[in-house]
């Protein structure tokens, strides 16, 4: 099995070398605080300054050690490296099947996610990334994407597509990602990114 590749996640920009420096002598890949999407395997999250990824396993740390006594699964700061290397080795083989990277919306924040970048959408973006999504790669009707935009009546003519072109700036702006394709005849479909 090849070296997991891990997301540090966390504020203290000093403790987080310290463990960038004693994860890769440990023969592991680390990226710290991205602003792109990644591919990563796990992440190691410092719970006090920020909150854990909901679709990627990972280790917390924390110097709060009432929350640790709380919670078994918590590192106390300071720790020792070898309880750390520990773990991760304990998550390896079930972080390394799972898939790296993923397009998905989030109906609560009205987000775009890709990797680990959220990306904010005005309602009727999430509504036709969320149409397409669930299309799983088959083509959408012009007739079927209009009915899910919120206006609640018949747009104008072109709001369809002023969105969707919308949608693909982000999604590219953002992401790096192209995945609306126009299928002639047709509507629209959404390509898988990997």
């Amino acid at each position: 099995m090849s070296a997991l590749s891990i997301l540090l996640l966390g504020q203290d920009a000093c403790f987080a070398q310290m463990l960038i420096y004693e994860l890769e002598r440990a023969g592991y890949g680390v990226i710290a605080n991205p602003s792109l999407p990644v591919s990563v395997n796990c992440a190691l999250v410092d719970l006090d300054s920020v909150s854990p990824p909901d679709d990627l396993p990972y280790i917390a740390y924390t110097r709060n050690r009432e929350l640790a006594e709380q919670n078994p699964n918590l590192l106390l700061r300071p720790f020792a490296v070898s309880t750390l290397l520990a773990l991760i080795e304990q998550l390896g083989e079930t972080a390394a099947e799972l898939p790296r990277r993923m397009l998905s919306v989030s109906g609560s924040d009205r987000t775009a996610r890709y990797g680990y970048v959220s990306l904010p959408l005005m309602p009727a973006e999430y509504a036709l990334l969320d149409a397409l999504l669930a299309a799983d790669g088959k083509p959408v009707r012009r007739a079927e994407l209009i009915a899910v935009l919120p206006s609640g009546k018949q747009p104008a003519s072109n709001l369809l597509e002023v969105t969707i072109c919308s949608l693909r700036k982000k999604l590219e702006e953002t992401f790096g990602l192209r995945p609306i394709r126009t299928v002639r005849g047709v509507g629209w479909r959404l390509e898988k990114p990997d």
